[in-house]
């Protein structure tokens, strides 16, 4: 956990893996889809990439499993998050 009293915190989408997450503090969450039906979560691997890629090149069918929001938020509200600081930005603040 950071030194500081906030956490950078990164879903799986932005393509940094577990060893670049440890180096650089940021707490990573491994995002849940669906390939061909099975359940299966990214695991910010070099295996894992491949093998999500190679299931794709192989057909395979994807699907982003809708619960992966509830479960965004729940590393969110574990970090310490409540409700009031999900506020809409403006953009100057």
């Amino acid at each position: 956990m950071s030194e500081y009293a906030y956490q950078i915190t990164a879903d799986s989408g932005c393509d940094l893996s577990l060893d670049k997450c440890r180096e650089i503090d940021v707490l990573p969450y491994k995002m849940p889809f669906t390939m061909d039906g099975k359940p299966m979560v990214d695991g910010m691997t070099e295996e894992s990439f491949r093998e999500f890629y190679r299931l794709m090149r192989a057909g395979g069918v994807l699907a982003m499993v809708a619960v992966a929001a509830v479960a965004y938020f729940a590393v969110m509200f574990a970090c310490g998050w409540r409700l009031s600081d999900l506020r809409p930005g403006r953009g100057d603040d």
